[in-house]
């Protein structure tokens, strides 16, 4: 049951790759990445919005994030220093540290430090984000885990690290564009940990 909190933004762009392995180039991946994401904060943008957090559908955010930020908002914004891997069909995770460095369920903006073209609105197309964005900035930014924290670094924007772990990565799903597989876990999945990701594997 999907709760009423909860939107969806179906958009019709062009898959990235035709292969049919999951193991598709980074740059493709970057810019369809990147171009979605876009097309999120564009339609994000009637909320108002202080903060954004792009994660991806198979992962799992730490409960404590949204009061933390809200309680000690940062001009350039966060990151998840240290969160847990899941391989899976485990039943244990494995710590990992630079989590941001990894996994793409880690970056948490101000709003306002990221650029939207005027241009676009709610229902803008594949070629018309591709056409009004700076591609550099689609691919090294928004389609970019690695790289973002590295070029906004670079700009004055240093992202604090969260203090506590904030997400878990899932892998070895058949999801996964990279492939990887994952390492076996040795920290037990407690209640507590359920509780705060939401975490239920079967």
């Amino acid at each position: 049951e999907v709760s009423p909190q909860v939107e969806f933004l179906v958009v019709e762009f062009p898959a990235p790759s035709k292969l049919t392995t999951p193991e598709t180039g980074m740059g493709a991946i970057r810019i369809d990445r990147g171009s979605k994401y876009m097309a999120g904060l564009v339609f994000a943008h009637r909320y108002n919005p202080s903060f954004v957090m792009f994660f991806d559908a198979d992962d799992y955010v730490s409960s404590q994030i949204v009061n933390h930020v809200s309680s000690h908002p940062v001009r350039s914004g966060w990151f998840v220093k240290t969160g847990y891997q899941y391989k899976y069909g485990d039943s244990c995770l494995s710590r990992l540290d630079e989590f941001h460095q990894h996994c793409g369920t880690s970056l948490i903006y101000p709003y306002d430090l990221l650029e939207v073209p005027a241009e676009l609105t709610g229902n803008s197309s594949f070629l018309s984000i591709q056409k009004h964005t700076d591609e550099k900035y689609l691919t090294l930014i928004l389609g970019s885990h690695r790289l973002s924290v590295m070029v906004h670094r670079s700009q004055g924007h240093i992202f604090q690290p969260l203090p506590f772990t904030g997400a878990i990565w899932t892998l070895g799903n058949g999801e996964n564009h990279s492939g990887i597989k994952g390492r076996p876990g040795t920290i037990p999945i407690t209640d507590g940990i359920r509780d705060e990701f939401s975490f239920y594997p079967t």
